[in-house]
């Protein structure tokens, strides 16, 4: 029986579409940082400075460090210039039709529900708080904050270890086949995975079932899934 549910953010509960190289947004940044009292070029320390701190695809630093030393002679804080910057890249921004009313049935049938994202904590913790999800769930855990990032099973396994979850009884929801399905897989999890528009161009619903059985091309079948499993929790 399921007992608790954690699911991936973007392209699973929230619609969201970025773009770092739109020109206009790439102008603004740079305009705003020169305006307030940044040195040198922004996009090029920026670039050089989230170079150095990467270390490896199933790793996750931290961008905020990023913000604080490039704004560190500056007015502004850096939290209040990441909040324009990520604003000012996003083209698309919604929550899923019907995901908070899932959220809520599931929590009023006793399910614990999550929330473990490979993010960024200085964009979405601000995104939790204007789409409202973040009073619908029971806990978040943020790749950014931990120092692993999906697909590796550190981060499944530091949700699992903070929340004292049995991984025998949680499910993780995904739309991304390599860091959702395989990564929950390594970690001893089961899934459920949703094909988005933002899922990877190369994942399909036939992929997904190769690795778990509820794959689903809407957000609706996959909401009636959830449904079903829960009714008699």
């Amino acid at each position: 029986m399921i007992k608790a549910i954690a699911f991936d953010l973007y392209g699973t509960l929230i619609d969201i579409r970025t773009d770092e190289n739109d020109k206009r947004f790439r102008k603004k940044v740079s305009k705003l940082f020169k305006d307030i009292g940044g040195q040198g070029d922004f996009w090029q320390r920026y670039k050089s400075l989230c170079h150095e701190l990467y270390k490896g695809e199933e790793y996750e630093f931290d961008l905020s460090r990023v913000f604080q030393t490039l704004l560190k002679d500056t007015d502004p804080y850096p939290t209040t210039f990441a909040r324009y910057f990520r604003i000012s890249s996003r083209k698309r921004f919604g929550v899923y039709h019907g995901v908070p009313q899932l959220l809520k049935t599931l929590r009023s049938r006793g399910i614990k529900v999550y929330l473990l994202s490979n993010a960024q904590a200085c964009f979405t913790l601000d995104e939790l708080s204007e789409s409202g999800l973040d009073k619908l769930l029971d806990g978040i855990m943020i790749s950014s904050q931990i120092g692993y990032c999906k697909p590796s099973p550190l981060l499944f396994e530091a949700l699992l270890e903070r929340y004292n979850l049995d991984k025998s009884t949680t499910l993780y929801v995904g739309n991304d086949i390599k860091a959702d399905v395989l990564g929950s897989k390594g970690a001893g999890l089961s899934s459920a995975y949703v094909r988005t528009r933002i899922s990877p161009s190369s994942d399909t619903v036939k992929e997904a079932k190769r690795h778990t059985p509820n794959a689903f091309y809407t957000h609706r079948a996959l909401i009636r899934y959830l449904l079903k499993i829960t009714q008699n929790a």
